[in-house]
Formats: C-alpha cells, sequence, structure tokens
C-alpha cells in the first residue's frame, strides 16, 4: 500500500512555566488484541498512538519488512498508517485487518493517582506483548495567595479549514450531480466506497490535486473525481496567519439507499 504522508498544523498556547510532563513506561501481557494477531498472521509489530484524545492512529508493520537492528526495531520499507478518528482510514482499517481491540484497561490502571489522564499515548504490540509510553501534562503547584485566581492552560490546535459551509455542502453538491446524472439506472458493480488524498491550494478555492488511494478505480470513481474538480469552496489552512496549501483525506461512499457519505478527519 502506498503511504502518503498527511500534515497536521499544531499551534500550542500555554502560559509560561504552568505545567511539567511526567512520563511512565508500563508493559504488559496482550490479552487485548491477541485475537488480532491470530486473524493476521502477517502481521508483525502494530505501534498506535494517542494525542489529547483528538487522534488515534495506528501503525501496521508486516513480518516480511521487519528487522532487528542493534538498536531496535524498525521498518525497512513502508508500513501502512491508519487515522482511526477519520471515517475513510477506519473504514478500510476494518475492512482490511478487522477490529484492533485497545488496552484500555491496562492504560487505566497504568495512569492511577497521576496528576491527570495521558495527554499523549505510543504503544508497541505484538501477539505477546504491549509496551507503552503515556506522557501526562501535569500543573507546576504554587503557593495561592489571597485574590489569586487559579491558572487556565490554554490549549489551540490548528487544524484544516476544508469546505467553506462545512463537509455536508460538498456532500449535497454531489449527491445533487448523482441524482441527475444516469448513475441511478445503472448502479455502479464495484466496492463504492473510495478514499482520495487531496492538497488543498492556498491561492484559489480549488483542489490543486486529487488521488484515488483506497477503493477500486471504475467510471463512477472517475465520477467521484470529476465532482471533486469542479467543487470550488475551499478554504486554504492558515499558518502564521497567512494561507498555505495543506494535505489532507477525504472519504466518499455510495450507500444501499443510494445516499453518498462525505468525510474528512476533524469534519
Amino acid at each position: 500500500m502506498k503511504r502518503i504522508c498527511f500534515l497536521l498544523l499544531f499551534a500550542v498556547s500555554l502560559t509560561s512555566s504552568a505545567q511539567k510532563t511526567q512520563i511512565v513506561d508500563t508493559s504488559f501481557v496482550n490479552t487485548s488484541s491477541k485475537g488480532f494477531f491470530i486473524r493476521n498472521p502477517v502481521i508483525e509489530k502494530v505501534r498506535f498512538y494517542t494525542y489529547a484524545s483528538r487522534t488515534k492512529s495506528i501503525d501496521v508493520y508486516p513480518k516480511t519488512i521487519w528487522q532487528d537492528t542493534a538498536y531496535k526495531n524498525w521498518s525497512i520499507n513502508n508500513y501502512e498508517s491508519y487515522n482511526l478518528h477519520f471515517t475513510g482510514d477506519s473504514y478500510f482499517f476494518e475492512k482490511k485487518y478487522g477490529t484492533f481491540n485497545f488496552p484500555d484497561k491496562e492504560i487505566v490502571a497504568a495512569s492511577l493517582n497521576k496528576c491527570s489522564k495521558p495527554y499523549y499515548i505510543k504503544c508497541s504490540a505484538d501477539a505477546d506483548s504491549i509496551k507503552c509510553k503515556l506522557e501526562f501534562t501535569c500543573p507546576l503547584k504554587k503557593e495561592k495567595k489571597e485574590g489569586d485566581e487559579d491558572e487556565i492552560i490554554f490549549t489551540k490546535i490548528e487544524t484544516l479549514s476544508g469546505y467553506k459551509n462545512g463537509i455536508k455542502e460538498l456532500q449535497k453538491k454531489i449527491e445533487s450531480s448523482y441524482r441527475k446524472s444516469n448513475w441511478l439506472k445503472q448502479k455502479p458493480t464495484v466496492d463504492s466506497a473510495f478514499l482520495f488524498a487531496i492538497i488543498i491550494d492556498n491561492k484559489d478555492s480549488c483542489l490543486k490535486r486529487i488521488e484515488l488511494t483506497e477503493g477500486n478505480y471504475s467510471p463512477f470513481a472517475q465520477f467521484i473525481i470529476e465532482e471533486l474538480k469542479t467543487a470550488c469552496s475551499w478554504i486554504p489552512s492558515q499558518q502564521g496567519g497567512r494561507p498555505v496549501k495543506s494535505y489532507s483525506k477525504i472519504f466518499i461512499r455510495l450507500n444501499k439507499d443510494n445516499s453518498i457519505t462525505v468525510a474528512m478527519p476533524y469534519n
């Protein structure tokens, strides 16, 4: 599977000296996802990450491309990466591999008596064991004086601006064109779920690039691509107060009732 890197821009604003990071390394027997490895014997390792409960990413490493070095295990070729908070990635991950059960109970147990919930979780799992690194953001203690208010920590995450008036507006556009076309009379005979890699331009409101990364190419897929080409109401992302080009993904599926689902990360 071709792996494409997608950029997420994070802008974090924190009050000075307001917090510290506490790191906990833990390992335990794999009882949560052992069945996943039994169902998928070609998989050697899985790494997964969560960041501030906003993203849940998982990387899959097949056995054929995994090797040991003197320093650590690493993949010498491509691996497959999925953002499970995104409908498109979640759909194709489960279609290919089935459900992956995260070790939520073990992570909760490792987080007991800590200053907060883990802000960042990074784990590596195989069929037998799971190793995790948990990061906690802890407020610094200070002597409270009379009249002082509780210190507030502000966190801002910059995400893709997306489609003008929301992704549902794009969904309406594609559904309207679908109803006016001949596709209702000739139902597609191939899997009608698609995942596209796109580049949102910073100079105009059209997409600069559209690439089908998951799903079977067909005349119906081309119909969707043409709809995306003419969907010119995109708002570019902002970085440092100016518009920038940005990568994203878009998931489009024709449902059994002839409705169309359109989804993007964080929309």
